[in-house]
């Protein structure tokens, strides 16, 4: 597959325009149809009316905080994050500060030591686990919360390389 090409057809010739939607592409022409919990879709569907892209750290910002898709935008807003830009790691911790949560390196006990290696290998050593986190990919961010995945990678081979847990601190969330 080239990337940058702007259309694509499926074994039946039908073609569309991919230009930003991984997802379609990967339904479109591989048939693989993946089934999203509720909260992400819904943050999905608050994504595409704002018109969004590379938005992955408001989507878990918000279902990790548990707020609308708006207000976490807002919140990475106030952190240094411009519209339709990717986040950095740093602005997604700020606002994860605005709102009175800590987070905790856990990577090693995670990676190395249970051997989530991967989001599907994390996907099963987490299942049974309550708790807030956030995992990290080379280019990508998740929310994970009582054991389940809340991202369109959820089962996938990529590469783990950071996991947090959340922890809300007490005190007065309501200076977002």
């Amino acid at each position: 597959m080239m990337l940058g090409v702007r259309a694509s057809a499926n074994v039946f010739g039908k073609t569309r325009d991919f230009a930003f939607d991984f997802h379609a592409f990967m339904v479109y022409t591989l048939g693989m149809e993946k089934k999203y919990t509720t909260l992400f879709q819904k943050m999905l569907q608050a994504s595409e009316a704002m018109g969004e892209t590379d938005d992955c750290a408001v989507i878990s910002v918000a279902i990790v905080g548990g707020l609308t898709y708006k207000d976490a935008h807002n919140l990475l807003e106030r952190a240094g994050r411009k519209p339709r830009e990717s986040t950095d790691i740093d602005q997604a911790h700020q606002s994860l500060k605005l709102l009175n949560i800590n987070t905790k390196d856990v990577t090693k006990q995670y990676r190395d030591t249970l051997g989530a290696k991967t989001i599907r290998t994390l996907g099963r050593v987490i299942a049974d686990r309550k708790g807030i986190y956030l995992a990290y990919t080379y280019d990508h961010i998740m929310a994970v919360k009582d054991g389940i995945i809340h991202d369109w990678l959820d089962g996938s081979l990529h590469r783990i390389i950071r996991v947090e847990k959340l922890r809300h601190l007490k005190g007065n969330t309501n200076d977002r």
